[in-house]
């Protein structure tokens, strides 16, 4: 829902000699034009999970949740005479039981000859550049497992093989910049000082995480006879800063990805690396690493309709005779747009993870049906 201008007025009075002078006319100037967005999302999840040793820890096998994401976003937009854009976003959080009140913060300046530039709490470069499986989802991006939280899906940690991943600064407080798009091709950096400070807590030390991270990302699209290409390709480094005397292994992230959409079809994959990133060199020496993962999605779209089916395969390897930690998944989804502002998704995904935590033989493996209805504004 779009707002008025801003407005700032002047009002000019003055005499002189006992005698008075004429008022100015009040003057309007164009300031930042806002637009608010809303978004509220109710969903009710049925799942199933067995554990090592033959046990199950399915709980009661459903839950409903009638406010699992509920955000307000305000963005403000602006534009010099030179062309110059400019403007902020800001994305309120409002479930009931959030502790956080904002998730993204940042303003930019973009220029169509010299690019963009943000500063705040925003992605990375690499990881809104990459292109992978879930471009081709449609539901919830089953592959992406968001909606596993926990409480309803035990994955324990194993490692960068949790979650899809592309990069490890999350909306950690930095500066971006994009260029402008040349021939098909466009750059990205980006810059975070320390991936567990944000501008809530930028006095922190944020020990246990990366600090002076480079993100780079370089993206490539166009269109040859009637299908639309985008190519990939992405990387990351940074110090570790484990606060414990002695460091983990740096940070360094790579991969690539791509997908081409057609008559209907989109067809998107992607691969990512994550070396010994985090780990203590002792345990990376012993062969040890941090995962790596590649996943590959295929969407049709017909009328309000997207019909998708997705895998995901990670795995990290462990010290020894030990078998790898594995994270296997496949998904089924699809997509209605019911009404304006209204989309009812579905997603049904089974998964395998085995040697979670490089733990021999402790595994889970289950399915979850997922059914989502989002408004928005």
């Amino acid at each position: 829902m779009k707002k008025g201008l801003l407005a700032t007025s002047a009002l000019v009075g003055a005499s002189l000699l006992g005698a008075p002078a004429m008022a100015a006319a009040p003057t309007v100037a164009d300031n930042l034009a806002l637009t608010i967005v809303g978004t509220m999302r109710s969903t009710l999840l049925v799942y199933n999970q067995d554990q090592a040793g033959g046990g199950s820890d399915s709980g009661r096998g459903f839950t409903f949740r009638g406010n699992d994401e509920s955000e307000i976003r305000f963005l403000a937009r602006g534009r010099a005479d030179n062309g110059l854009s400019y403007g902020f976003d800001v994305e309120v959080q409002t479930q009931t039981n959030d502790s956080s009140n904002a998730d993204e913060v940042w303003f930019f300046i973009e220029s169509p000859t010299l690019g963009r530039v943000e500063i705040g709490d925003q992605d990375d470069a690499p990881d809104r550049m990459m292109v992978n499986g879930e471009d081709a989802q449609a539901g919830r991006g089953g592959m992406d497992f968001d909606v596993s939280t926990g409480d309803m899906i035990t994955l324990t940690d194993i490692s960068f093989v949790d979650e899809s991943r592309v990069t490890l600064s999350g909306d950690a407080s930095k500066i971006i910049y994009f260029t402008p798009r040349w021939a098909g091709f466009q750059f990205g950096a980006s810059f975070t000082p320390d991936t567990g400070q944000d501008g809530g807590d930028a006095a922190d030390d944020g020990n246990d995480d990366f600090e002076d991270v480079i993100g780079f990302g370089i993206n490539y699209q166009n269109t040859f006879s009637g299908a639309r290409v985008t190519l990939a390709g992405i990387f990351q480094t940074g110090t570790s800063n484990d606060g414990a005397g002695g460091e983990n292994e740096d940070l360094q992230i790579w991969g690539f990805g791509g997908s081409v959409v057609y008559a209907g079809f989109t067809l998107a994959a992607g691969y990512v690396d994550a070396g010994d990133t985090g780990l203590v060199p002792a345990v990376a020496a012993a062969g040890v690493d941090a995962g790596q993962w590649w996943d590959i999605g295929l969407m049709y779209t017909t009328g309000p309709w997207d019909f998708s089916v997705g895998y995901f395969s990670g795995w990290a390897s462990n010290a020894g005779a030990a078998d790898d930690s594995t994270n296997t998944r496949y998904a089924a989804s699809a997509t209605y747009r019911v009404a304006p502002g209204w989309v009812l998704a579905g997603d049904i995904i089974w998964f395998d993870v085995e040697n979670r935590d490089g733990s021999a033989g402790d595994d889970v493996d289950g399915w979850m049906f997922v059914l989502s209805s989002t408004l928005t504004f």
